[in-house]
């Protein structure tokens, strides 16, 4: 299955955006979002992560020493366990 992002919210001139993933495999998933200000001049230092799961104890985490933007796309890795169904994810 392959991973999808989906912008459910953007909050300006507050920077936070909210994004819904899918698709997510147990361990680390490298993960690629747009929507993001494309001359590079703000890059994001905190996600955090909400997951949704039908069974219990879905842990779900992002990397924030792995985040880096180029060109308004925003990369990271997310690691999560007992593969949650989605991950809601808060970049700001």
């Amino acid at each position: 299955m392959a991973i999808t992002a989906t912008l459910l919210k953007n909050s300006v001139p507050v920077v936070g955006y909210l994004y819904n993933i899918t698709g997510l495999a147990n361990g680390s998933n490298a993960i690629s979002v747009s929507d993001f200000p494309p001359d590079g001049g703000w890059t994001p230092s905190h996600i955090w992560c909400f997951p949704y799961d039908n069974a219990s104890g879905a842990i779900a985490y992002a990397d924030n020493a792995s985040i880096n933007q180029s060109n308004g796309v925003v990369n990271f890795n997310l690691w999560v366990s007992t593969a949650p169904t989605s991950v809601d994810v808060l970049i700001f």
